[in-house]
């Protein structure tokens, strides 16, 4: 299969490559705005040249060679990376979920699937690409709901096993980084499934600690059910009315 990209993305270098959610939205016919590239050789020139080509403006983010040169263009954001591993196979495995575990070379639009991306996005599913994802970045426990909410997927049973397993350990995520995926959430206008399966894989209370004194907490004779299931139950009523 083949992508059709932007001209100002297409390069003749055979070791670049588009990777991660940017070829996931453009298989699902959406137009993102953040690009990530990743390079095999010299990444640093790469996003001169690319800067010079678009007209933007380069950034460099991190230091030595855990940089990162990003390029800004309006609203466009491309991040260009050196190629994980130095092979684009080992750059896919230290990706989180399969669906963004798709890579596109640029010099010919080739997608690049070792992990059944394509597959599970054609199925709707959020699959982790191993459980070791969320040992590596705890925030990745909160990005597949919000994935799921956002883009109208499904996560699969062992995804939401393991992010029970370790739904503790997003206390270990900067609070920055836990807000924006939950400000994405709610602000979808459709996130009641999403906060249902937060509640049964864990992740709710872990980020919510405080919600856990609401499990079992009875009421008087006016309400069936107990503090914890009125609460998401109204969260779902208010989330209807403002939407």
């Amino acid at each position: 299969m083949k992508l059709f990209l932007p001209n100002h993305l297409f390069e003749q270098d055979s070791g670049v490559y588009l990777v991660g959610g940017s070829v996931r939205d453009y298989l699902m016919g959406r137009h993102p705005v953040d690009l990530d590239l990743a390079v095999s050789t010299d990444a640093v020139g790469y996003a001169k040249t690319l800067t010079k080509k678009i007209k933007g403006r380069l950034v460099v983010l991190g230091k030595e060679r855990f940089s990162l040169y990003r390029i800004v263009k309006g609203p466009v954001i491309i991040d260009v990376a050196p190629l994980k591993g130095n092979e684009i196979a080992s750059d896919i495995q230290d990706r989180d979920f399969t669906v963004n575990g798709l890579a596109c070379r640029l010099i010919d639009g080739q997608i690049i699937d070792r992990v059944g991306g394509i597959d599970d996005l054609d199925n709707k599913r959020i699959r982790m690409i191993s459980d070791r994802i969320f040992e590596a970045d705890p925030v990745r426990l909160l990005r597949a709901h919000r994935m799921a909410t956002c883009l109208g997927l499904h996560l699969t049973s062992d995804t939401k096993r393991a992010i029970a397993l370790h739904a503790s350990r997003i206390r270990y995520a900067a609070g920055e980084r836990i807000w924006t995926e939950l400000r994405l959430i709610f602000a979808h206008g459709d996130s009641h499934e999403q906060i249902l399966e937060m509640a049964e894989c864990g992740s709710l209370e872990a980020v919510l600690p405080e919600m856990s004194e609401l499990r079992g907490c009875s009421q008087d004779r006016y309400h069936k059910v107990d503090v914890w299931q009125h609460t998401l139950q109204a969260y779902h009523a208010a989330e209807a009315l403002i939407h």
